[in-house]
């Protein structure tokens, strides 16, 4: 399968193997189709597609359409303009490398197009797309490769047998592919294997160029609101943006604007009595429950300072702010596939930053299904993330011991509990999972059990903010409520005998629970238990 190749919207073109035949797949509907996309077909008003060439053999002139490769004796509606101007040169900031660009199309190209070649007089080009060799190119039987000059002035009867020549080609084309599924039979499923596969390297090839294209507001150079270049609103740059990098609203502008003040302050690009963390935690509060216009904004605002940036000090330390972002808040659905590019692309290079892009590459589908947190990272959590390493937690339990657990910010109270269950090694895992459970615990003996789906260092910080607001209204000496992870029953359930290590903690739960007089028992009960205990023990 050749590779696939973006040509606009969410389509991408490929070449399938069994009739040889270019046919396109919708990377976000995955619908596929043999018919070039009529809703790219449209993009502006679709005059602007056709060129304007010269037969060298017949010097009569044709007409050829670089969107849906058709080509035509007879002029077309070309009322809005030619394609001057419709291929542009730009330099990929990642590579370097010169690439292009459709303006209408929005295809791109390593290879610089045909119709540039034209532009600059390159004759010896207009004779490989005349009409006969695009019928070669579209799947015919490529003895046509001479008719363009021979045609003379039967312009539209050769027009039209070239119609039907490529009908037939694509009925013929499509006959075949439809053969070959059905002698496959079961190979049905690895069909559908390869366009996953289209899909996900579509979804690989999309580049920060093509994001900032569509989405950046490039209006925006001098008094006048000049158009930049894509090339250098995604590079670094020392000075404060006095505008947002996205299309947005006057208020979410705003926003932004501020926002890269405590980008470029985290970062040490601009003077500030503010520690670091300060400028990460007032930018991380401010975003965290925004609308997600803008939390892409700062994803695109770091992937610009990032990119170019001549210090490594300030640049580890945007690539800090990365993880402490995705920590936060995940990118939005649409701008996601662009965000996995330019880490995947930065994943192997040397030092901190083919680490600190390894890191978030695979953190990001976790932190994509999870959303944005409840609340905003605790100092601690923070020093932790932008080193890459796990959180320490304590979890106790009733006989005042405690274990020591790692967790991260997708940790959820269901992966604690399988955790602890295999610290304490467990062995009976489908009871334990419902028999014992991580509570929240407070000094006032309050406890709940955690639900499944809760994020622990969203209730590491929660309990923060709790103790900051109680201490911002009594006094920051004030004794306030504290909290802890407990690691305890919650349903006392018929353990297998070989469980020792379940059976214990059950034990020790229901010994717990007769001194705090959970269970009503009389002073002779009492006595009866303490000397069984005792028995049991120095036995």
């Amino acid at each position: 399968m050749s590779a696939p190749k973006r040509i606009g919207g969410d389509w991408v073109e490929s070449l399938d193997e069994g009739s040889g035949k270019t046919y396109y797949a919708n990377i976000k509907t995955k619908e596929t189709r043999w018919e070039y996309p009529e809703e790219l077909k449209d993009d502006g008003d679709g005059s602007g597609e056709w060129v304007e060439r010269e037969d060298p053999s017949s010097g009569k002139t044709y007409y050829y359409n670089t969107v849906t490769r058709e080509t035509s004796w007879t002029k077309p509606d070309m009322s809005a303009g030619g394609t001057s101007g419709q291929w542009k040169e730009k330099s990929d900031p990642g590579s370097g490398k010169t690439y292009y660009y459709n303006t209408v199309t929005r295809e791109t190209s390593w290879t610089k197009p045909a119709e540039m070649e034209d532009s600059e007089g390159a004759g010896a080009d207009d004779a490989a797309a005349a009409p006969g060799d695009a019928l070669a190119s579209d799947g015919g039987d490529g003895g046509g490769g001479g008719d363009g000059g021979a045609a003379g002035g039967d312009g539209a009867k050769t027009d039209e047998r070239f119609s039907k020549l490529r009908a037939f080609a694509h009925d013929q084309g499509a006959k075949a592919v439809k053969e070959k599924t059905k002698k496959a039979g079961g190979k049905a499923k690895k069909k559908k294997g390869k366009f996953a596969d289209l899909v996900s390297q579509a979804i690989d090839a999309a580049s920060m160029n093509d994001y900032a294209e569509s989405h950046f507001n490039l209006n925006r150079k001098g008094i006048t609101k000049s158009k930049t270049t894509t090339e250098k609103i995604l590079t670094w740059k020392p000075d404060l943006i006095k505008t947002s990098l996205r299309k947005l609203n006057d208020d979410l502008s705003q926003e932004a604007t501020q926002a890269f003040k405590n980008v470029v302050g985290y970062m040490g690009d601009r003077n500030s009595k503010k520690a670091p963390l300060d400028h990460a935690r007032k930018l991380l509060r401010n975003v965290l429950h925004a609308p997600e216009e803008l939390r892409d904004e700062i994803y695109c605002q770091l992937c610009k300072q990032t990119n170019g940036n001549p210090s490594p000090t300030s640049d580890e330390r945007g690539w800090q702010l990365f993880t402490l972002c995705l920590a936060t808040f995940p990118p939005s659905t649409e701008f996601k596939p662009y965000l996995h590019t330019y880490w995947s692309d930065a994943k192997d290079k040397e030092g901190y930053v083919g680490e600190y892009a390894t890191y978030l590459l695979d953190r990001l589908e976790k932190m994509c299904v999870l959303g944005p947190r409840r609340e905003v990272p605790t100092s601690v959590e923070m020093d932790a993330v932008r080193m890459r390493k796990p959180v320490i937690i304590r979890v106790f339990f009733l006989d005042g011991t405690f274990k020591t657990v790692p967790v991260e910010p997708w940790t959820r109270a269901e992966e604690l509990d399988e955790t602890l269950a295999q610290k304490l090694r467990i062995t009976s895992e489908d009871i334990a999972a419902d028999a014992f459970r991580v509570f929240e615990v407070s000094s006032e003996d309050e406890e709940r059990a955690l639900e499944k789906d809760e994020r622990i260092l969203d209730l590491c910080a929660q309990w923060q903010r709790f103790q900051n607001e109680e201490r911002a209204k009594r006094g920051k000496d004030a004794v306030t409520e504290e909290y802890k992870f407990v690691y305890k029953v919650r349903l006392f359930l018929d353990l297998p005998e070989d469980d020792v290590e379940g059976t214990a903690l059950m034990y020790i739960q229901a010994v717990n629970d007769v001194v705090d007089a959970r269970y009503p028992c009389s002073e002779q009960d009492h006595i009866t238990l303490a000397a069984l205990q005792l028995q049991q023990e120095v036995r």
